[in-house]
């Protein structure tokens, strides 16, 4: 599992219900401190798992179903008090308070020892039978500010036990998917991101002892006690790890977030080491023309979970890599950024199992299996994340070219 590392994501998803039953809350999550906006910020339905996050301006859009219309909104964000709030006046304005972090009540144990216990803990902390879940994926790729690519899908994801510690037997089911593609005269290279939607299946950190958190690899990195936070309301270690030992492959450096009562992983952030660029291209690259270069320059994922009846379940997952491409004897290079994130909408669905021949293969292309195009009533009752102003704009401009290529 080490030598596959996708080229990953962005916007995201969170409910599904009929549109005829829907109402829209919006608002926007500031620091109250501040004033500031807070953009990532997990904005749920109480005691459901519907919800979606804030973009970069703090701003969200919720579709709540009608069953739900008098439970209250809630808004978690890392090293902040949650809040609560009625949807009687709408749009919404949450201020989020900081956290304060009681020093006194922590027992400090050593970094070292505490990964290695919530290592060990991983299988009563987490799942212990096969799940399957519904989920959003999305991926882009774009050079500089422009987009060359955008592809989306609504999957089903089918997870064994966490006790097994490995992938093998875990599936990821094509639901409906669109892509928007676009390619200039100047653009020479078609940049595909490999395996894609098995993202939350090679990038579940916790689950893929192949990745990380293996018990054998535990004396590889060295660790330290970073700080202390508050994570949905609960106090959190903050560990950073890093290698201290030479591999055949690429190595991590990055942090965990490590729950102080239940010593579950909450969330994992970690960047490869790719100051050794041979290892790195090994590990990224899949295919490319024999005349081109290609260097990385940098790759990084991040893995959330959260507690749901008692154990912790896999709930977001994102994957960015940057690199650089030129052919030989040219001046000039060009720098590309793949982007992948998904987001779990439904961890207790009821849904056929995924069998072996509708599963994504780990070398499939995404790009080039989905074919449908874009519309803006594609997802209809789904909970869209706005995306930022940038990507807002290279969107309507993909979908204008897209339609007076369609009218000629």
């Amino acid at each position: 599992m080490k030598y596959l590392i996708t080229l990953l994501i962005f916007i995201f998803i969170c409910a599904a219900t009929s549109a005829q039953t829907m109402s829209v809350v919006r608002g926007k999550v500031i620091d109250r401190t501040t004033g500031g906006a807070l953009p990532s910020v997990s904005i749920t339905i109480e005691g459901t798992g519907i919800g979606t996050v804030t973009n970069s301006d703090g701003e969200f859009e919720l579709k709540v179903p009608q069953e739900h219309k008098d439970a209250a909104i809630v808004a978690e964000h890392i090293g902040y008090k949650s809040e609560a709030l009625s949807t009687v006046h709408c749009p919404l304005s949450i201020a989020l308070s900081p956290a304060p972090i009681m020093l006194q009540e922590i027992i400090v144990s050593g970094a070292r020892d505490i990964m290695i216990e919530a290592i060990s803990r991983i299988s009563r902390n987490y799942p212990d039978t096969t799940t399957t879940s519904t989920a959003f994926y999305r991926e882009t790729v774009r050079t500089g500010r422009r987009y060359l690519s955008i592809a989306e899908a609504t999957t089903d994801v089918q997870k064994t036990s966490y006790g097994l510690r490995y992938t093998y037997n875990d599936r990821v089911r094509i639901n409906k998917g669109r892509r928007l593609m676009s390619q200039r005269a100047e653009d020479t290279l078609a940049v595909k991101i490999v395996g894609g939607p098995m993202l939350p299946v090679e990038m579940d950190v916790v689950k893929n002892a192949d990745l990380l958190l293996h018990p054998e690899d535990i004396d590889c990195y060295a660790y330290k006690m970073q700080s202390f936070t508050m994570l949905d309301d609960r106090p959190h270690w903050v560990i950073e790890f890093q290698p201290i030992v030479t591999r055949e492959y690429p190595m991590y450096r990055g942090t965990a977030w490590v729950d102080q009562q239940t010593l579950t992983f909450s969330r994992v952030e970690f960047t490869m080491d790719v100051s050794d660029r041979e290892k790195a291209n090994r590990a990224i690259l899949y295919r490319k023309p024999a005349r081109l270069r290609f260097r990385v320059l940098e790759v990084s994922h991040v893995a959330t979970y959260k507690e749901m009846d008692g154990r912790a379940h896999l709930c977001y997952v994102s994957a960015n890599t940057r690199f650089q491409c030129d052919y030989r004897r040219r001046l000039f290079h060009r720098t590309y950024t793949a982007t992948s994130e998904v987001v779990i909408v439904d961890t207790a669905i009821e849904t056929a199992p995924v069998k072996r021949s509708e599963r994504f293969g780990r070398h499939e292309i995404f790009q080039d299996v989905v074919d449908g195009y874009w519309d803006e009533d594609y997802w209809q009752d789904y909970n869209i994340i706005a995306p930022t102003e940038s990507l807002e704009n290279a969107v309507e401009r993909l979908i204008k070219r897209n339609k007076k290529t369609m009218d000629n």
